[in-house]
């Protein structure tokens, strides 16, 4: 045998790579108590606002002004969102790559 030569390829298809799992993921850093807390008071005015929004009983932009009538109730879902997804809760679209 020389050791010169190549490898003979084998006919046997590759089997393809296995699909990535949560333990592929790098660990997610520990929130500290006071984020927690500042995530959850979000999380509820933000509930709040969103369930209140035509009551009238507080609205920070009045809905019939064209176009910013509605930025109020978009920040507070962003609000939302990012405060579920500091407590842990996997967002799907807020994963970072």
């Amino acid at each position: 045998m020389d050791l010169m030569q190549p490898p003979i390829p084998s006919d046997e298809p590759k089997a393809p790579p296995p699909p990535p799992t949560s333990a592929d993921q790098p660990p997610r850093k520990p929130v500290g108590a006071l984020k927690k807390v500042a995530a959850v008071l979000v999380a509820c005015v933000s509930v709040l606002y969103l369930i209140n929004p035509t009551l009238g009983l507080f609205e920070l932009l009045p809905d019939a002004l064209p176009v910013v009538g509605n930025l109020d109730e978009a920040f507070f879902t962003l609000a939302l969102v990012s405060a579920l997804g500091a407590l842990g809760l996997e967002i799907p679209f807020l994963r970072r790559r």
